[in-house]
């Protein structure tokens, strides 16, 4: 068992999640009824949602986490969850659970600093997706504790998200740097994403060639190395580009989106959140809208 976590945890890492969650369920099969080793299972049942929830398996990936937190102990923090059911409901648009998970870290964050810094990292994206003005010193400043806590890989995706919530120019620098921490340490997924939040950045910069470029590059790794839970954002980012260049093979990114979209949310997304996941998730809102706009479906 050991031995299988480190395995999962890096397949995890390498985009790998199908064989992740393989060898996390194997992990799970060993502990069998061992009594006492609750801490372990708790984290081995999150590797499991954090695998369902990279793969856009929605209903699978809630499923895990509410499983994982039956493991916490009473006098254990409830924070610890913000991180897995944040990322979550944000991308499911669920915002009454996403605002009662943030409250419930709130209440009983413990002495470790890093649980206060990404409860309020939470808020702020959350302020965010819900079209409130996030003053920039209030990013910056938790950005900078983050930052020195040494939660570096949360930190370089979440900066990816607030990216398309900030000025294009500030857009652009947060990408960069998450693509250039995805790269230097071989975290391909995140590179996939990156790299398609890049292009989109570029767009709003009117930097129509660089976004063909990236978008291109996004577009050629997304069989091999998808980005977690983002699939969809990898042709949109294409589509955008190339309607851009007045290409017209737009259309056909445009409809990938639009046939993956609806494919997890008839498959994946528990019917209650449905509604939300294709109007208050950014990325399929857009893609969902630039649907209607060309007669697609």
């Amino acid at each position: 068992m050991e031995s299988l976590r480190p395995i999962a945890n890096s397949q995890f890492f390498l985009a790998q999640y199908e064989a992740a969650l393989e060898n996390s369920l194997q992990a799970e099969a060993i502990l069998g009824d061992i009594e006492g080793i609750d801490h372990v299972r708790y984290e081995v049942v999150v590797e499991q949602g954090w695998a369902h929830l990279s793969l856009e398996r929605f209903a699978e990936a809630m499923r895990e986490f509410h499983r994982a937190e039956s493991y916490l102990k009473p006098y254990e923090s409830r924070a610890f969850l913000i991180e897995p059911l944040g990322a979550l409901y944000r991308t499911l648009g669920a915002w009454e659970q996403l605002e009662q998970a943030i409250e419930n870290a709130e209440r009983d964050i413990p002495s470790n600093s890093l649980y206060r810094d990404l409860t309020q990292f939470h808020r702020l994206l959350y302020r965010g997706a819900r079209g409130q003005t996030l003053p920039d010193t209030d990013f910056a400043e938790t950005e900078r504790r983050l930052e020195l806590s040494g939660w570096d890989h949360g930190l370089a995706r979440l900066r990816l998200e607030h990216a398309m919530l900030v000025g294009p120019e500030e857009g652009v620098r947060l990408v960069q740097k998450s693509l250039g921490w995805a790269r230097a340490h071989h975290i391909p997924g995140m590179e996939t994403e990156a790299l398609a939040y890049l292009a989109r950045t570029l767009l709003r910069l009117g930097r129509v060639e660089e976004a063909l470029e990236y978008s291109a590059l996004a577009l050629e790794r997304l069989d091999t190395f998808p980005p977690p839970s983002k699939r969809a954002l990898v042709w949109l980012a294409r589509c955008e580009a190339l309607k851009a260049a007045g290409e017209p093979l737009a259309g056909q990114m445009l409809q990938k989106a639009l046939d993956w979209v609806d494919h997890v949310v008839q498959q994946y997304v528990p019917e209650e959140f449905r509604q939300g996941y294709l109007s208050r998730n950014p990325i399929n809102a857009e893609v969902l809208r630039l649907g209607r706009l060309e007669g697609l479906s």
